[in-house]
């Protein structure tokens, strides 16, 4: 194995992502030696880093369907004819 995909996500505004995506890339030869010093390979691979937005997309479609929901409900009610109880 020559390449490594590492993912990782945050949890965190814009600016987060941004500043852990720059530490990573920072980060990389630091922990491709310590790679290198720990695994029993021919070769060290080579890091690639990629954004995982899995979390991200998870939350927002649960945020839709939750807003399905709401509206849905919001219908029912509205059909529903007022009854008043004396």
């Amino acid at each position: 194995m020559r390449n490594a995909t590492l993912y990782y996500s945050v949890l965190g505004p814009a600016e987060q992502v941004e500043e852990t995506t720059k530490g990573l890339l920072r980060a990389r030869k630091f922990i491709n030696r310590e790679l290198g010093e720990r695994l029993a390979m021919k070769y060290t691979p080579t890091l690639r880093f990629a954004l995982d937005e899995t979390a991200e997309r998870a939350q927002r479609i649960e945020r839709v369907l939750r807003d399905i929901d709401a509206q849905q409900r919001q219908e029912s009610n509205a059909e529903e004819p007022d009854t008043e109880v004396r």
